[in-house]
């Protein structure tokens, strides 16, 4: 459900933050506490429309290659390898 504005938006997610916080759910009470701990950069998400979802994704395949090239005792091929399987898309 888009927002006509952003305060109406930061008071929604109040709303709920509040409404769910208390929940007799355990779950539903950590997630409330999570986006309670997290809201003002979920709020500059729908200010900004800007993540680094990108870099995080790219953190995430180095850090498989990395697992997986457990042992290499070429740093050169490892770099070699990265750069292979983190190239932009075309």
């Amino acid at each position: 459900m888009p927002f006509k504005t952003q305060e109406t938006g930061e008071e929604a997610l109040q709303k709920w933050i509040d409404d769910h916080l208390y929940s007799p759910t355990p779950a539903v009470r950590s997630i409330a506490k999570t986006i309670a701990q997290w809201q003002e950069p979920i709020q500059h998400y729908f200010s900004f429309r800007v993540t680094n979802a990108k870099i995080e994704g790219t953190h995430n395949k180095v850090k498989v290659i990395k697992r997986r090239a457990y042992g290499y005792r070429n740093i050169e091929r490892f770099k070699i390898r990265i750069r292979l399987e983190c190239k932009p898309a075309i």
